[in-house]
């Protein structure tokens, strides 16, 4: 997943690039879904099988409803309250963990097997961030891969502009 690429507005005599609000997630074949909105804090994501946002529940936390392009929820994210990450409940019954791993890799894990499926490094660059994702396994039971994935990415775009909850103690 990488930054969209904007235009660049010039000053001066030379171009300054701006930062993106777009993702593109790429794969072997080209584009293959995108996620927009992180700035307003209402990611749209977007494929070829259909068009989903994350829509904030309250006005603190990290609760949110993942919503189709009709209005109906069919899931929904629920962060923690003092560690990194959350879970992701989809209207089929997938329910899976967003934990960090080691450094700047988070992982995806199935809730009810701990099977790892997800695998995603985060990195910056100067148009934003990279997010490089390993799909280690797909379950058989789960038909809504694409907005597990999407949804996880969504949610760790969003912890760059979203304020994170302070850890008593500084641990955080």
């Amino acid at each position: 997943m990488v930054p969209r690429e904007t235009k660049p507005r010039w000053t001066l005599s030379w171009p300054v690039r701006r930062l993106t609000d777009g993702y593109d997630v790429l794969s072997d074949d080209g584009a293959a879904a995108s996620i927009s909105g992180i700035a307003g804090g209402r990611p749209v994501m977007a494929t070829s099988a259909g068009v989903w946002s994350l829509e904030k529940r309250g006005r603190v936390g990290w609760d949110y409803a993942l919503v189709d392009a009709n209005g109906q929820e069919v899931g929904a994210y629920s962060g923690r309250s003092w560690l990194p990450g959350g879970t992701i409940s989809l209207i089929d019954g997938t329910k899976a963990h967003l934990r960090r791993s080691f450094g700047p890799v988070w992982k995806v894990l199935i809730a009810d097997t701990h099977e790892r499926c997800v695998d995603i490094r985060k990195s910056r660059s100067p148009g934003g961030a990279t997010l490089a994702l390993t799909i280690r396994s797909v379950p058989t039971t789960m038909r809504d891969t694409h907005l597990l994935v999407l949804t996880a990415c969504a949610v760790l775009l969003l912890g760059d502009i979203v304020a994170a909850v302070p850890v008593p103690g500084g641990f955080g």
